[in-house]
This record gives structure tokens, C-alpha cells and sequence, in this order.
């Protein structure tokens, strides 16, 4: 069961009913809640998959350069896709 109009649009990377939300097929407190940190769940939310540790060290350095407002200018800038050497300059100097 679908809430809302059932002619709008639909959606793969989450839905929910009465009893429950669903999230790349996974049950949002049954599955997620306590058993994810953002990283995950962010990169659960952009791909469908839980990402391997490599991924996980390169999402959480993405996060604190974009979050940074210090007095120097972030290592990634955003968007990260339209200058993609600079996100491998970031992997490489961790």
C-alpha cells in the first residue's frame, strides 16, 4: 500500500506503508536505526550498497572538507563530480 495518489511519481529508494518504511529494500528500524552511522546509511541512500572501508574513509574526508568553514578553502570542492583529480588528491593524501 502506497500513501498518497497513487498517480505521482514513484520512487526506488524509499517507500513506505501503514506499518513501515522501506529504504533499498531495507526496513528503516528494523534494519538501519542503530545499526548504521551516517556514512553508511549516506552512501546506503546514493548507491543501494553498504560501502567497504576504503569508501567509508573517503565519504567521512568528503564530509569534513565540505562541512570545513575555516579560513582556508576546502580541500573538495562542491560539486565534487566536475573536478573529479581533486577528490584523488584528497584519497591520496590520507
Amino acid at each position: 500500500m502506497r500513501i498518497g495518489k497513487q498517480d505521482q511519481a514513484f520512487t526506488g529508494i524509499a517507500t513506505s506503508d501503514a506499518d513501515s518504511v522501506t529504504v533499498r529494500g531495507h526496513d528503516l528500524c528494523r534494519d538501519l536505526i542503530g545499526k548504521l552511522d551516517f556514512t553508511e546509511y549516506f552512501w546506503l541512500l546514493v548507491t543501494g550498497e553498504k560501502p567497504t572501508q576504503p569508501q567509508r574513509t573517503i565519504i567521512d574526508a568528503c564530509m569534513v572538507s565540505i562541512a570545513e568553514h575555516g579560513l582556508v578553502p576546502p580541500v573538495t570542492p562542491i560539486p565534487i563530480t566536475k573536478r573529479p583529480r581533486r577528490l584523488h588528491r584528497c584519497a591520496r593524501a590520507m
